[in-house]
This record gives structure tokens, sequence and C-alpha cells, in this order.
């Protein structure tokens, strides 16, 4: 994928920001959602692969939970200064 398309580490985070605490994707995956680099199958091959790691590395029983950090509406004057 990353010699294909160009996944790569900033790929996986425009993933993490579309994904939910169950690792379900927020709104239907399209060719442009996450991001145009992943395009649709791969984009839900991964969730899936994501899922089933999640599972087999029993990241729940080693009490890791995956949640969404909220930033504080404080910061966001402060990095977005033109």
């Amino acid at each position: 994928m990353r010699n294909e398309n160009g996944v790569s580490f900033d790929a996986v985070m425009a993933m993490a920001i579309h994904i939910d605490e169950n690792l379900n994707p927020m709104k239907k995956f399209t060719e442009n959602i996450p991001d145009k680099r992943w395009g649709i199958n791969n984009a839900n091959t991964c969730v899936k692969l994501l899922k089933v790691y999640y599972k087999d590395a029993e990241c729940g029983s080693r009490g890791m939970v995956i949640k969404r950090i909220e930033p504080k509406a404080s910061i966001w004057p402060t990095l977005f200064r033109h």
C-alpha cells in the first residue's frame, strides 16, 4: 500500500480520526474518506485487520481501552493563529 498508494505515517492518522472506540468507521468510507490514499477496499480491510489484531493481542483483557480524547477548546485559538 505504501508503494502503490502512498499510505504511510500520516495516512494512518487520517484513518485513526475516522474510526470510533469500537474500531468502526464513524462515517461510511468512500474513495476520499478516510483519505484518498486508502480507497474504500483498503480502508475496510485495514479496519477488519485492526479488529483481529486487537482481539488476538488481547488488548481488551490487558486493560487497554480505546477512547477518543477531545481537545480542550482553549487550545484551538492558539493553534490556529494567523
